[in-house]
């Protein structure tokens, strides 16, 4: 039986233009996805529902990290930036050991920090890619 090729998720970067957004801790995505059309009928097989593939998109990109509304690298100020100004913006998640890139265009669409009591302060957000996302 070979050995498993699973990796850890350690060292993996999000980036923003080029430049890494600091302090992420969790990244998802992206979550493509295909629009499913019925094409059921009165003679479809064995009487179960028939689909046709539709439009597909990219989905989203998902991150949880460490707040730092003020950071002097200014990529979590840019995050906000962006969202306020509804900045379409050029994406890559470097994924770790040389495993590949994704590259992407999108928007960011949610961003909601969190203050727990006795934890580190955190925030997650969404980015909506817009077109393909291409692996690399």
């Amino acid at each position: 039986m070979p050995a498993s090729q699973a990796q850890l998720g350690y060292g993996t970067l999000l980036q923003r233009a080029g430049v890494t957004v600091l302090e992420i801790i969790k990244l998802g995505g992206p979550g493509m996805k295909a629009d499913m059309k019925e094409a059921t009928n009165m003679g479809s097989p064995s009487g179960y529902k028939e689909f046709l593939a539709g439009l597909r998109e990219g989905g989203d990109i998902t991150f949880e990290g460490n707040y730092i509304p003020k950071d002097s690298g200014s990529t979590q100020v840019t995050l906000r930036t962006d969202f306020e100004g509804g900045v379409l913006s050029t994406w890559t998640i470097v994924l770790p050991n040389s495993l590949g890139t994704w590259t992407c265009s999108g928007y960011v669409t949610a961003i909601n920090p969190s203050y727990p009591l006795d934890d580190r302060i955190t925030v997650t957000g969404t980015i909506r890619i817009t077109g393909k996302p291409v692996l690399s």
